[in-house]
């Protein structure tokens, strides 16, 4: 989604096991659409900016990726979340 309105419209409707956000959307922070909806979904963000960091761990963060990331950091993201589903280290829903 690129907006954090069409975000939240969406996770109303659907359910996922994991989240990529961007921070910054068309309309806001992707930090808005957590906020309003207190979902328990892991996440995993990215952003050209390192000054989120600490704010994105406020949530389900399981990695905070960089821009640019190469593969080899997301593969490595998404295995740490295969990693905690597997060992169950976190709720997943």
């Amino acid at each position: 989604m690129e907006s954090v309105e069409d975000s939240i419209l969406w996770l109303q409707e659907n359910t996922c096991d994991l989240i990529l956000s961007d921070i910054h959307l068309g309309d806001g922070y992707s930090f808005e659409i957590f906020e309003r909806l207190k979902i328990s979904i892991p996440i995993i963000f990215t952003t050209a900016f390192d000054e989120y960091a600490i704010k994105s761990f406020q949530f389900f963060a399981i990695d905070y990726l960089l821009k640019p990331y190469n593969e080899e950091l997301l593969n490595k993201a998404i295995g740490k979340y295969i990693n905690m589903k597997e060992t169950k280290a976190m709720p997943i829903s």
